[in-house]
């Protein structure tokens, strides 16, 4: 999906979720960070990124992806 629209900040996130569950972290990171810079008003994603990274054992990205659904 990212070959055919690489400006997707959803494939982005569903890749990202997929390494979430293969526990690739550092990818997670990666790919959650472009979707972010892609589309950081979709308080969707936020919300789902956020868990995530709370369940990645990570609350400081957790808290930040939170505060800014907030926003």
């Amino acid at each position: 999906a990212i070959a055919l629209s690489p400006r997707s900040a959803l494939a982005y996130f569903n890749r990202g979720t997929l390494y979430f569950r293969l526990s690739d972290i550092p990818r997670m990171a990666q790919d959650f960070s472009v979707a972010f810079q892609l589309d950081p008003n979709n308080g969707e994603m936020l919300k789902n990124m956020s868990f995530l990274w709370l369940l990645a054992d990570a609350p400081h990205p957790a808290i930040q992806v939170a505060q800014r659904c907030l926003e």
